[in-house]
């Protein structure tokens, strides 16, 4: 359906402004986002019997393609805003346009999505804000980070900011998917459907949960090793206190300079970096520094 249609079955431009315009290319007839100068042109034609100022952006448009919207979501507007849709935008069975499928030369500014296993929450939240609310993406933020808290989303861990967040590709596209919501990130080429493209995220997903157990199975053996050697019974590995977990760490950061650092200068920079009281920190240079140091360094 064109504007000139819409414009004669209701003379509402503020509503027209809520829907997203669509061209039907001319080479092909396929459907492309954008249009919108063409748009409001067309519209002031049709709104001022057919005199309206064209620039140069409507001209380039209206050589691409002829400028529209999808039926269903004229009617879609009509109705949240209370008005019944008019018998003329109202087709007949059989006679609407199914909306294609993202493509590539729809949406080009996404083509760099399209092999992506993980997608930023913020670079998600931009894209189903382009697509569905004109820009304004902090809504979807939430809505996205709600399902990533909510367990719907396979997420990464995030800092200091949260738009930095890594979710799931596959994830994300199920998600839209069972609301009901658009994701125009196209599929990959040779991928027919959604499951073709979760099961190669999910083999990608799969390899590096392998390498991930395979690197804690190396850390386990090195420790049951190190127990071995030592001779200390399983029981003591099991001991957990804020003190004895940093038992490691100061030994590694004593042993930093080739040799055993002093004791003036290992405490207080100890202290200061894991919060420990001067105490604390003496206690824990006490039972880590060597047999043959320790009368020689400790301090009064």
């Amino acid at each position: 359906m064109t504007i000139q249609e819409v414009a004669r079955a209701w003379s509402l431009e503020p509503l027209l402004r809520t829907l997203k315009p669509v061209l039907r290319l001319h080479d092909d007839g396929d459907f492309a986002e954008g249009g919108g100068d063409a748009h409001h042109y067309e519209l002031q034609c049709a709104l001022n019997g057919g005199k309206a100022w064209m620039d140069e952006a409507a001209q380039s448009e209206l050589g691409m393609g002829e400028p529209g919207f999808f039926r269903e979501d004229a009617e879609n507007v009509l109705l949240a805003a209370g008005w019944s849709p008019h018998a003329d935008l109202i087709g007949k069975e059989g006679a609407s346009v199914a909306k294609p499928a993202p493509s590539n030369r729809a949406r080009p500014d996404l083509l760099a999505f399209v092999p992506r296993v993980n997608i930023a929450l913020g670079d998600a939240a931009r894209i189903l804000g382009d697509e569905h609310s004109a820009g304004a993406w902090g809504r979807w933020r939430d809505a996205l980070a709600d399902a990533v808290d909510a367990g719907r989303i396979l997420a990464g861990s995030w800092g200091m900011d949260r738009d930095e967040q890594t979710l799931s590709h596959a994830d994300i596209r199920a998600w839209c998917k069972a609301s009901g919501i658009t994701w125009p990130v196209p599929l990959p080429e040779g991928c027919e459907s959604d499951a073709a493209a979760v099961d190669a995220n999910l083999r990608a997903e799969l390899d590096k949960a392998r390498e991930c157990i395979a690197e804690l199975e190396r850390e386990r053996a090195g420790l049951l090793e190190k127990i071995g050697e030592g001779g200390e019974p399983p029981a003591w590995t099991r001991h957990d206190t804020r003190l004895f977990r940093l038992l490691p760490a100061w030994i590694k950061a004593a042993q930093s300079g080739g040799a055993w650092e002093k004791q003036e200068t290992l405490v207080p920079a100890m202290a200061e970096k894991y919060r420990l009281t001067k105490a604390d920190a003496k206690a824990l240079d006490a039972v880590t520094r060597p047999d043959s140091l320790r009368k020689k360094q400790l301090l009064p």
